[in-house]
């Protein structure tokens, strides 16, 4: 978190006050909860619609703590109201309706267009929460900057994400890149299925096709970045994706999406 918000004072240009970084943990936790029961509500066909999701046992709890710590930490009321907006819900909706099509799984474009208003939107938000918090404007050149890393880390954490997901049965961008060509999708399931790490290496040197498709998309994101403190919190994602990935471990099986959820962080 340090280093995303170090980030925005280098891009912004300013400097920030404290509880800052509070509010800004509270946002995501809140907001982790939120995903955790809605991927889990989706998995097993149960309301989406917003309040429900907001008023569940697990995700009101992080609500609470958003809207306490937001009170503590600052005097705007419109910062404890920043989540709850009618544009908010008004995305929101946009985006149900593209994670709940049919063909979402294998559309490279649809699940693009869910990204950017998941992850994208979720980074352009937390700039404006900065912002907001400090009384202080967002460059828009800031806030496009923010929208590049929420696209760009979810880039990278699709492919250390693509065992669990495939054995969960939900939707990621790279399986949809590997749909387009069956003998790259064979390939890397076999691979998952041995013993060996599926890494970036593996990738690029077995199915350079797709493998290099994917990661134009990330490196268009990626080359907005314009702080070191930003792309730094990119290579991490990507990190993890170079150091290969297997198939999901039996213990995971207590984490499936099925479950009700019973933390913020998967």
């Amino acid at each position: 978190m340090q280093l995303i918000l170090d980030g925005f004072a280098a891009a912004n240009g300013c400097s920030l006050g404290f509880g800052t970084g509070r509010i800004a943990v509270a946002y995501m936790r809140m907001l982790s909860a939120f995903n955790r029961e809605f991927e889990y509500r989706l998995a097993t066909d149960n309301s989406l619609e917003i309040q429900e999701i907001l008023d569940s046992e697990f995700v009101r709890a992080f609500v609470l703590e958003w809207e306490a710590c937001t009170a503590e930490c600052s005097d705007d009321p419109a910062v404890v109201r920043f989540m709850f907006r009618p544009d908010v819900a008004e995305r929101y909706r946009d985006y149900i309706g593209l994670v709940t099509d049919a063909d979402l799984a294998t559309s490279v474009e649809a699940q693009l267009a869910s990204i950017a208003l998941d992850s994208g939107i979720y980074l352009v938000y937390l700039a404006e929460l900065i912002g907001r918090v400090n009384r202080i404007p967002v460059a828009a050149a800031v806030s496009e900057e923010f929208r590049a890393l929420g696209m760009a880390a979810k880039l990278a954490d699709e492919i250390v994400d693509l065992g669990s997901d495939l054995a969960e049965g939900r939707y990621n961008l790279f399986a949809a890149h590997l749909h387009a060509r069956p003998s790259d999708d064979d390939a890397v399931r076999r691979r998952l299925r041995s013993p060996r790490a599926l890494t970036t290496d593996w990738l690029r040197e077995n199915i350079p096709d797709t493998f290099t498709a994917y990661m134009t998309l990330f490196d268009h994101h990626y080359a907005a970045l314009s702080t070191p403190q930003l792309r730094i919190v990119c290579d991490a994602s990507m990190f993890r994706a170079a150091q290969g990935i297997r198939a999901v471990p039996r213990s995971r099986e207590c984490s499936h999406v099925t479950m009700p959820p019973g933390q913020s962080w998967r």
